[in-house]
């Protein structure tokens, strides 16, 4: 009985290693002051706050020694991904800067991003023909999330993949 209770917990001990090397934890994961830059848009009482923004990007500036972004914010996930596209839910816009270069190309308009770091003041810019103030953000952590696929939800019914398992027998073809 000794050896069969051993090698239960061998596979079980394994199982679990398995388990845990699939979970990789977002590099931007974590629970930060729930203030949004449309609240910091008008208020210098949240400089020197560190926060987790994120959302659309609008653009991408490169300058001598740093890449400056600017962001409609978006709510975000426990994970910081943003989450809604929809004109509800924006939370404002804010500019993001960070050390380095960032290539335009891979950063441009559209992408999701999201931005941990300190609030370090406001700046102004039009908007058309209106002064818009920006929440500014010196970012220590930036992570442009990767494209999500526009594939169709195909749901398999043959019984052996089951009801529930779109885009092919292997989730790692990914939706």
């Amino acid at each position: 009985m000794q050896p069969q209770r051993a090698i239960r917990f061998l596979l079980t001990l394994a199982g679990c290693a398995l388990l845990s090397a699939c979970a990789t934890p977002s590099p931007v994961a974590g629970s930060f002051r729930a203030v949004t830059p449309r609240q910091a848009q008008h208020s210098s009482a949240y400089d020197h706050l560190k926060v987790r923004w994120g959302g659309v990007l609008i653009g991408t500036e490169p300058k001598t020694h740093r890449t400056c972004f600017t962001v409609m914010a978006l709510p975000l996930n426990h994970q910081g991904w943003p989450q809604s596209e929809n004109g509800q839910a924006n939370e404002g816009r804010f500019i993001a800067c960070a050390s380095g270069f960032y290539d335009p190309q891979q950063y441009r308009a559209g992408r999701k991003i999201t931005f941990i770091g300190t609030i370090t003041g406001h700046d102004t810019r039009k908007i058309g023909g209106y002064d818009y103030v920006y929440p500014v953000v010196h970012a220590t952590t930036v992570h442009l999330w990767p494209k999500r696929s526009k594939a169709p939800q195909v749901i398999y019914m043959n019984g052996f993949w089951g009801p529930y398992m779109p885009c092919g027998p292997w989730p790692a073809w990914g939706c």
